[in-house]
């Protein structure tokens, strides 16, 4: 997998498991367990609870806010990018990404969420012309930036993706990979998949039926 600026980047899942004993077809649920404090009768309860991505308030192609509140319930597929850098591999990964749209295009509960790694370029106005540039078809699909570019990274590294500075490549300014990750109804992440081979494809698409039919 290839990032802008052709940094190899290796992703381990051991980070990945199931909850209880699983039938044959349910997805793990990826991440470190987080420690949640709450006071119960005048007493701190300590429990551990799923990885959940981070909350964010964005803005889309269009100018429209886009916040967690709007992913409630909604089974969505995330993937960084930025506008000004062209790769073999984001290349791949927009035609990819295409035909997972096109296995759900009428369905009112999937999305994809591209975020970009650069917000200070990326304004909605570079993300519109990006879109028609590359062809996309925005039904359901929302490229997203932010007021900082610091954020906005904290937001990412949430989906456990790798995101940063990339000093071999001033033009392009940051890293990026090629993994997209699938986020279930309750903002857990339940899988990694490396578009830059079509069975991964395949499988998300799959993957994203599954979640379609489990609360």
């Amino acid at each position: 997998m290839k990032s802008c600026g052709a940094v190899i980047l290796i992703i381990l899942f051991a980070g990945c498991k199931y909850v209880g004993t699983p039938p044959i077809k349910q997805l793990p649920i990826c991440g470190p367990p987080e420690i949640k404090r709450s006071i119960i009768n005048n007493k701190e309860v300590i429990d551990t609870v799923c990885h959940t991505v981070a909350d964010f308030a964005l803005t889309n192609q269009y100018g429209d806010s886009v916040h967690t509140a709007m992913m409630d319930g909604k089974v969505y597929v995330a993937n960084t990018f930025n506008t000004i850098c062209s790769s073999e591999g984001l290349e791949k990964l927009e035609q990819e990404l295409k035909k997972v749209q096109q296995a759900y295009i009428d369905t009112q509960d999937f999305y994809i969420l591209s975020f970009t790694v650069d917000t200070k370029w990326d304004t909605p106005a570079q993300l519109l012309a990006y879109i028609k540039r590359k062809g996309i078809i925005d039904k359901h699909r929302f490229l997203l930036t932010g007021q900082s570019i610091d954020s906005m990274h904290h937001l990412i590294r949430s989906y456990l993706l790798q995101v940063g500075v990339n000093p071999d490549n001033p033009r392009c300014g940051f890293i990026h990979d090629n993994i997209v990750t699938l986020i279930d109804r309750h903002g857990r992440i339940r899988g990694f998949y490396d578009l830059m081979d079509s069975k991964y494809t395949e499988r998300l698409i799959r993957d994203i039926h599954t979640l379609l039919n489990t609360n």
